[in-house]
């Protein structure tokens, strides 16, 4: 089981959620051909635009603090200021994740070694784990697996400050 701060999303040095060890990162590369269709049976062409979309599906379940790992529980209490001891629900957690995708901007995302938060090309290193900052572009609630539980999936788009 992964630590709670190895998937963390942040908007610049404020911690937005802990994401870990009940979410998993799926990055995903789209490309967008087209394909033309020819007459008298002489087979289709395709045709690269270079149109790539780039997206991450980050995908999991909040839970109530009293089921996590105390580390995480001390974590959670820090970053929602409150007392040891006082309960932080799964929805406290979608709120405060509501609360920043309401509000928008960019985001940081990091997954272990890799880190999603160059703002321009020229702070990209993809060979070190650094990609493009996000933006998040959905959040998606899947299904409900209790009271204590919120299972939620956060589309982020990365891509550079214009």
């Amino acid at each position: 089981m992964s630590n709670y701060n190895e998937i963390v999303l942040k908007q610049g040095s404020t911690i937005v959620a802990y994401l870990a060890p009940n979410f998993t990162v799926e990055p995903v590369i789209k490309n967008n051909p087209i394909n033309f269709a020819r007459p008298r049976g002489r087979g289709p062409l395709t045709k690269d635009l270079g149109r790539v979309n780039l997206e991450i599906v980050v995908q999991g379940t909040f839970l109530d603090s009293d089921e996590l790992p105390p580390d995480h529980v001390a974590a959670l209490e820090t970053l929602f200021g409150v007392a040891p001891g006082t309960p932080i629900t799964a929805v406290d957690q979608v709120n405060r994740l509501w609360y920043y995708a309401w509000e928008g901007g960019r985001f940081i995302l990091e997954d272990g070694a890799d880190t999603w938060d160059a703002e321009t090309a020229v702070a990209l290193d993809i060979e070190d784990g650094t990609y493009p900052s996000v933006i998040i572009g959905e959040v998606r609630r899947t299904a409900d697996a209790g009271v204590t539980k919120r299972t939620y999936m956060i589309r982020l788009i990365p891509g550079f400050k214009s």
